[in-house]
């Protein structure tokens, strides 16, 4: 089953500037995708169209259905977006409030509200935080509390912004054992290629707003030449020799 579709994306912000020409891009359930560009490539502006947060010239469709004005309230529960900074995504004092910020908009019955968010903050590491300060959190921590935001809401689709960054390597290490450890589909932007090649099953390289490679991610991450040509200096050590099965595409 086909998770995120999407056709013939483009996207001008009010300023004039386009983001994304013409983007195709296909995700199917259960697959971990990694986009990967230059700042400005229009990867951010890509999540924020998957969850109907920005509506551009082409279609997206969550599993099967289009986001439309009148499908986009229903399709935000299937599809949590979590912000490069967490501080974009939490505006609670508490803990529990800012988890249970979606599920209290939703009406549902205080016990249930009670129940889901503690399964959620066990689910991201956090068992026994819904009393906690938020802003007396770690980075780590609060980037945990974010997923949890989306977590508690059932959603079948993560879309992660720079998820590891400005996190110190142990914290980078535990929260990609956190996203291995979650079942949904995902697409996952960054610039860190090493947690980009454990975490994902394929990826795409964006840049310019197009789509200029895809394919599985062992194979895309070892053209050192073309993630060079594209911003990506860094290629993964461990990154395979061999030019594969890639997929790029021009025009």
């Amino acid at each position: 089953m086909t998770a995120i579709e999407i056709q013939d994306l483009s996207y001008t912000y009010p300023d004039g500037r386009v983001a994304l020409r013409g983007v195709n891009l296909r995700v199917a359930d259960g697959d971990v995708l990694g986009l990967v560009g230059p700042n400005g490539a229009g990867k951010s502006t890509l999540l924020l169209h998957c969850n109907g947060l920005l509506s551009g010239q082409g279609v997206v469709r969550i599993f099967g259905e289009p986001i439309t004005a009148k499908t986009v309230q229903r399709i935000r529960r299937r599809v949590g977006l979590v912000f490069q900074d967490p501080d974009d995504q939490l505006f609670m004092p508490r803990v529990f409030d800012d988890v249970a910020f979606g599920l209290l908009c939703q009406k549902k019955p205080a016990e249930e509200v009670r129940r889901r968010v503690a399964q959620a903050l066990a689910q991201v590491g956090l068992a026994g935080f819904q009393e906690r300060f938020t802003h007396h959190l770690s980075l780590g921590e609060r980037k945990r509390v974010a997923i949890a935001t989306v977590l508690v809401l059932d959603c079948d689709i993560l879309l992660l912004d720079e998820p590891t960054a400005n996190l110190d390597p142990r914290g980078r290490r535990e929260f990609e054992q956190l996203l291995a450890a979650l079942p949904q589909a995902k697409v996952i932007a960054s610039h860190d290629l090493g947690m980009i090649q454990r975490l994902c099953t394929h990826v795409a390289l964006l840049d310019n707003g197009r789509i200029v490679a895809s394919g599985p991610a062992a194979e895309v991450l070892a053209h050192r030449d073309l993630l060079e040509a594209h911003g990506l200096q860094d290629s993964p050590a461990s990154a395979l020799s061999a030019p594969g099965m890639v997929e790029q595409l021009t025009g």
